[in-house]
This record gives C-alpha cells, sequence and structure tokens, in this order.
C-alpha cells in the first residue's frame, strides 16, 4: 500500500497508531517486525481498519533495510542521520508506542526479549473500540 510512497501524517489521521524502533540490521528487532506484521494482517482479517503500524529504523542500518521489507506489509521508515525521531520520542531499540486516534500517547512496551502478541492485538482493539 505505501512501497515507496512518502507517508505524512495523514496517513495516520484518525487511526490508532503504533510505532515500533528497532535496528534493520539486528535479528530479534526483525523477528519483531514479522510479529508486528502478522498482527496487523490478522486485525484486518478480522475487520479492523482504523489503526496503522510503522516501524521505524535507523539511518545508521539502512543497507539493512530488505530485513524488515522483504514479505512485509506494514511501512518502514528511516530516521534521518541524526536519529531525531528517536530522540524526540525517547525511544530505545525495540521501543513499542502505542497512540490513540487523537494521537494522544496512550502506552510504551519495550519488547526487548519478546512480545506477548494476543496483549499487543488487544491493546490496539481497546484503543480503536474506546474512540469509536
Amino acid at each position: 500500500e505505501t512501497y515507496g510512497d512518502s507517508v505524512g501524517p495523514q496517513y495516520f489521521e484518525n487511526k490508532v497508531t503504533i510505532h515500533f524502533f528497532g535496528h534493520q540490521n539486528w535479528g530479534g528487532c526483525t523477528a519483531r517486525v514479522v510479529e508486528l506484521n502478522n498482527i496487523n494482517n490478522e486485525l484486518i482479517s478480522d475487520g479492523y481498519s482504523e489503526f496503522k503500524i510503522v516501524a521505524i529504523g535507523k539511518n545508521d542500518y539502512n543497507s539493512f533495510n530488505n530485513n524488515w521489507t522483504k514479505n512485509n506489509d506494514i511501512p518502514i521508515l528511516v530516521d534521518d542521520s541524526n536519529n531525531n525521531t528517536w530522540i524526540y520520542w525517547g525511544a530505545y531499540q525495540r521501543s513499542l508506542f502505542f497512540l490513540d486516534s487523537n494521537r494522544e500517547f496512550s502506552q510504551i512496551i519495550n519488547i526487548h526479549s519478546s512480545m506477548n502478541s494476543n496483549e499487543v492485538k488487544e491493546l490496539i482493539i481497546s484503543l480503536m473500540e474506546s474512540n469509536s
């Protein structure tokens, strides 16, 4: 849906958004992107549409973007060379930020060692339902 396109704020308008921060060159982060892509596809299959999941990598690891884009449907964004987005958000590797449809911060989870996919799905659904 967004391959090769610029993704700006309008892409997220009136949507619950989930922002994953990770390093494109690290297998653990790639595994989380695969899990998030699966959650994305499951929610869409279940009829949910008022959400967006994005993965945000670092420019330093730009040459490894194919680790995240291969067989993936969620948008992949790469921060600038100063990592301003990471700094502005206060993100650490494998941070998962949840924003409601008004773009208000809801929750952050660090998925360093593992990710409970059901917990993530339920949080997304609850945010969508609380904003409807």
